[in-house]
């Protein structure tokens, strides 16, 4: 039983140390050539939707025995071929939706800044107390609402970074426990 428990711990350390590696790696491409990362995805997660719809295609045709689960299933891989191949086909298009949702947060994050930091100002002008510092954080959420409104496509590849950078350490921490799982496990 304990030997059963030790494989299960050894398997489950190298799936972690793959996993950290993996999102480590995909983590620096991101922070260095977002662009060129994004795009590989949008290929890659197409080129999984194409060969999947495909398969589920085929299962619904020729081994699904009840019509109406063939049917159901004809309609998941048929949906799932067609986004696979607007993926693949139109990979400038999608990469550049994924960039354009990274502007979009990054307007709202803008607003979101600019708004809490009018209402910062405003509470620090009533304030009796910590009055300076409302006003000094409110004048810099206003500067960075601003400054974000201003250059979103800037703020959109800043936010890709964060992302990035949390990519690296969410990863170089799976890395540290796929290494030391033992020491947590028994």
């Amino acid at each position: 039983m304990a030997k059963k428990k030790e494989d299960i711990v050894e398997k489950a350390g190298w799936l972690l140390g793959i996993s950290g590696l993996l999102m480590l790696l995909i983590g620096v491409l991101l922070l260095f050539t977002p662009q060129m990362t994004i795009e590989t995805a949008v290929l890659l997660i197409g080129a999984v939707f194409t060969v999947g719809g495909a398969f589920k295609l085929g299962e619904a045709m020729f081994a699904c025995k009840n019509a109406n689960f063939a049917s159901n299933i004809a309609v998941s891989g048929a949906f799932s071929l067609v986004i696979g191949l607007i993926m693949l086909f139109g990979s400038d298009f999608v990469t550049g939706g994924v960039i354009m949702m990274f502007g979009a947060l990054a307007a709202l994050l803008a607003l979101s800044a600019f708004v809490t930091g009018a209402g910062q100002i405003a509470y620090g002008m009533k304030a009796k107390k910590g009055k300076t510092m409302s006003l000094v954080a409110g004048i810099v959420l206003v500067i960075l609402g601003l400054v974000m409104l201003f250059n979103l496509f800037g703020s959109a590849i800043a936010l890709i970074m964060l992302v990035a950078l949390f990519m690296i350490i969410y990863g170089m921490v799976l890395v540290v426990l796929a290494l030391n799982i033992r020491d947590y496990m028994f």
